[in-house]
């Protein structure tokens, strides 16, 4: 039984290992391409620029600025369970030589710089795809009280569209600047999941329970908060295109250029490939996100009952019996 756990517990040493390495280079690549310094002219441009359009700003920046401080007190509170992780379970009298010290402390110092600069670009990300979303949320809002039949809609018309492309062209620049960071995410949390369940199946005590569950909260939250608002951004953005045809259907009667100008609104919106993607693949769409539900959890299923099957096995296996000699 020992045995087996101490087996399984090298190769799920080797898989982590190995998604460290993809993250160390993401990080290099980010470092390289001066990403990080993009993000952050982003992050406060965002800020600024939203509270100077809107007329509520004052609750605007506190809601995002709640958000940023929340997103960074649960990246804290995780690095500390880390390091009480590490410390508690992973004692440091099991490295017995001062190189083997060394060498843990400098990958303890390489991991949480990484873990740093993830969750800053996390918070990052949250903050400037919200801002999105609520200007876009605005857009919709005031976009068919614009549009009322009038002498001004043809007027009114070109300008929500010209509104409509500096978003779309916003959303563009953010995907350029997150797709990068959003694939080799995706690519480390989906199986980190799995690999998270399947340790928890195997602690033998409360605080690897403990721990485990402290793994597969975190991955799932930063799972949750690379998809949700991607996605809301993705069904907003083309929201633009059901209220053009219902104007369209009501100018008819009255303003033919109007309605012109409606069809080609709708037309650009509903061929335009606006979005954050993955990589610049593919865009995050609800029904991708389904899918990816849909390929993790029998991942889980399946790590379920062939854990199941091996402890069933493990303990009870027929001893093997002899009869002594007389």
């Amino acid at each position: 039984m020992t045995k087996h756990y101490l087996n399984n517990f090298r190769s799920q040493k080797q898989i982590d290992r190995a998604l460290n390495g993809i993250h160390s280079v993401f990080l290099i690549h980010w470092q390289i391409r001066n990403h990080l310094y993009s993000i952050s002219k982003t992050l406060f441009t965002t800020l600024r620029k939203q509270a100077s359009h809107c007329k509520d700003h004052t609750k605007l920046k506190r809601n995002l600025r709640a958000t940023l401080v929340s997103c960074l007190v649960i990246a804290v509170a995780y690095c500390i369970v880390q390091v009480s992780h590490f410390t508690i379970v992973y004692s440091i009298d099991y490295y017995k030589t001062s190189l083997q010290r060394i060498i843990f402390f400098n990958h303890s110092a390489i991991c949480a710089y990484g873990f740093c600069v993830t969750n800053i670009v996390l918070c990052a990300f949250i903050v400037v795809t919200k801002s999105i979303a609520l200007e876009l949320d605005r857009f919709n809002r005031i976009f068919p009280k614009m549009c009322i039949p009038s002498a001004s809609t043809s007027a009114n018309l070109l300008k929500s569209m010209a509104t409509h492309n500096q978003l779309a062209e916003k959303i563009s620049k953010a995907d350029k600047i997150f797709q990068g960071y959003l694939m080799s995410m995706m690519a480390i949390l989906s199986p980190a999941i799995i690999i998270s369940f399947i340790t928890l199946l195997r602690r033998e005590d409360w605080l690897g329970v403990l721990y485990s569950l402290n793994d597969i909260l975190c991955c799932s939250f930063q799972l949750f908060a690379l998809t949700y608002n991607p996605a809301q951004i993705y069904t907003k953005f083309r929201a633009a295109r059901d209220q053009v045809h219902k104007i369209s259907a009501n100018l008819i009667e009255y303003d033919m250029k109007a309605c012109q100008i409606a069809q080609i609104f709708a037309n650009n919106v509903a061929h335009s490939h606006v979005g954050f993607s993955l990589g610049g693949h593919t865009v995050i769409t609800k029904s991708l996100i389904l899918t990816m539900m849909s390929l993790v959890f029998p991942y889980v299923i399946l790590c379920l009952q062939l854990n199941l099957g091996t402890t069933f096995y493990t303990f009870y296996q027929p001893t093997s019996t002899h009869n002594p000699t007389n």
